[in-house]
């Protein structure tokens, strides 16, 4: 099963190191690629990048497959200028079954989390 992401319009470490911690529960869960759609990205930097190579060794290391979809023209030609476009599984558009969606304008939040989980839908109110 596939989960894509959509990250934009900015790409930070720190959203990036927020998916990795959700790893663990990608796999219970039967994922077996992260589909990273980052068409919107605008604003990104080298720790950024560096995460992202960090990232997918992460997902390789437990048998994941990490795919960038769609990259912006920034940020692809950032990944070509870097060397990163042939070391980091991209496609220009998604395939097949869109798994779940996450929508990352800058970081996953745990009612994100939650949201994707199923466990509730930040839109049933408050939670207080």
């Amino acid at each position: 099963m596939m989960h894509r992401v959509d990250i934009g319009p900015e790409l930070t470490q720190g959203t990036v190191s927020d998916l990795g911690a959700t790893l663990p529960e990608q796999l219970t869960r039967g994922v077996t690629e992260i589909a990273l759609a980052v068409d919107r990205v605008i604003q990104f930097d080298s720790a950024a990048l560096e995460a992202l190579i960090s990232f997918d060794e992460l997902a390789r290391s437990r048998g994941l497959t990490c795919t960038l979809i769609a990259p912006s023209e920034l940020l692809q030609t950032a990944l070509e200028i870097t060397g990163l476009f042939e070391q980091l599984d991209i496609r220009p558009e998604a395939q097949g079954d869109s798994g779940r969606i996450l929508d990352l304008d800058a970081e996953i939040t745990d009612d994100a989390v939650d949201c994707v989980e199923g466990r509730e839908s930040p839109l049933q109110g408050d939670r207080s």
